[in-house]
């Protein structure tokens, strides 16, 4: 049978899991809040590294498209190099593989283009790929480091 002093024993009991438990949940959210902060901000940190390296493409092919632009859209390969090894272009690229030109050429424009090509670049060597939905080629006139990339080149 239940006693006045057995109620008020169950009820201590019952009182005293309750705020055990509120005390639990309420370290349970705490600790769940401060990881949440804590993903936010490592988060926050990759995504600033991930945009300052891409921002450092962004500033390397720029300053590119300036040579190319002074240039009057037709660099040689000498200036090609002499920019790519003024920017210490590996140290500030990570993982690039290379750094060179594409010039858009127009398939009615690509007999002229060749032959130009293949008297100014010894390096040249043209491979098309078969692309029957587009009347332009971009095909790669100069790449650095020549030794990794010269098979790229055309």
């Amino acid at each position: 049978m239940f006693t006045k002093k057995n109620l008020i024993n169950f009820g201590l009991i019952l009182l005293g899991l309750s705020a055990i438990w509120l005390a639990a949940f309420s370290l349970i959210q705490e600790q769940l809040k401060d990881e949440k902060e804590e993903a936010q901000a490592q988060f926050e940190k990759v995504t600033f590294i991930f945009e300052d390296k891409l921002n450092s493409y962004i500033y390397g092919l720029q300053g590119m498209a300036g040579v190319i632009r002074v240039k009057n859209f037709e660099p040689t390969q000498v200036e090609i190099k002499e920019y790519a090894e003024q920017r210490d272009n590996f140290s500030y690229f990570e993982g690039a593989l290379g750094f060179g030109f594409a010039r858009k050429v127009k398939k009615e424009n690509l007999k002229e283009y060749l032959k130009k090509q293949l008297k100014s670049n010894p390096l040249f060597h043209f491979r098309q790929i078969e692309d029957k939905n587009n009347d332009d080629l971009f095909i790669i006139e100069y790449m650095r480091p020549n030794d990794k990339n010269k098979n790229i080149i055309g």
